[in-house]
């Protein structure tokens, strides 16, 4: 025989929970609750994962979690002249230790540059303007060669382009960042 039910609580008197109406003796399985519960999870996840739902969650300064959809990676640009024309800035550390170079360059469309050398030895700066022309090589679709004559000197490097603001000199091994 069954228990008599609460009056409008949806329970029996031994605290067990009914499902369905009140008085109609239905439960589920205890195996149920548990395939209910996981598939519910499985579908809150995925709404989670997908951007639907919590794009971002986590309390700030503390921690966030962000699970907006990830950024479409961008196209490698092609090596032309016109990919090189702008500011592009360096540092590099070519004799190790306590000897540090950074340099800023604007490529000109008429094939001339201008910029900033400084040294720094010791964190002692010594700065050098920079001026000179320039000529572009196309090698392939990601690498070029760029030779300049700065200030009376003749460069040459072949780079390789990573994305539209960064490219990798491969002889002395450096990456220089396009300046917006």
């Amino acid at each position: 025989m069954s228990e008599p039910l609460q009056a409008g609580t949806g329970q029996k008197e031994g605290g067990k929970t009914v499902a369905g109406q009140a008085g109609d003796g239905f439960t589920f399985p205890k195996w149920m609750y548990a395939g209910v519960f996981a598939l519910v999870s499985v579908v809150v996840i995925y709404a989670i994962v997908s951007g639907l739902i919590l794009q971002k969650v986590g309390i700030p300064g503390l921690f966030e979690l962000d699970f907006a959809s990830p950024a479409q990676p961008q196209a490698v640009p092609v090596a032309s002249r016109d990919f090189v024309l702008g500011q592009w800035q360096l540092q590099i550390n070519p004799a190790g230790g306590n000897v540090t170079m950074g340099t800023s360059i604007t490529y000109y469309a008429d094939g001339t540059l201008t910029g900033t050398g400084t040294q720094f030895v010791n964190n002692q700066g010594v700065q050098v303007p920079l001026s000179g022309t320039w000529t572009f090589e196309k090698l392939s679709d990601r690498e070029f060669m760029l030779s300049a004559t700065i200030n009376g000197s003749f460069y040459q490097n072949r780079f390789v382009i990573f994305d539209a603001n960064h490219i990798q000199n491969e002889d002395q091994n450096y990456v220089a960042v396009r300046v917006p």
